[in-house]
């Protein structure tokens, strides 16, 4: 078998991603900061949920030059107004 065979109709510029706006980032920055609140206000202890929003909301903030201060300050902010 040679490579034609195994990957026939490879494009390598099919694979390339746009890159999200930066509305779309923000919408998403606020959105997961909602979903943290609500998860910080839960009954049950979603530990590993919260981790993990947590850090896409580091990685939000930073695509839109936060700096971890700010994030973490907009974090509190959104768990206070619940």
């Amino acid at each position: 078998m040679d490579l034609k065979e195994i990957i026939p109709s490879y494009n390598a510029k099919s694979n390339i991603e746009k890159p999200r706006s930066i509305q779309s980032v923000t919408a998403r920055y606020y959105k997961e900061l909602e979903q943290y609140a609500d998860l910080m206000h839960a009954k049950v202890d979603l530990r590993e949920q919260r981790v993990m929003l947590y850090a896409e909301i580091k990685v939000l903030g930073w695509m839109l030059g936060k700096a971890d201060n700010t994030i973490t300050q907009d974090i509190d902010a959104a768990c206070k107004k619940l």
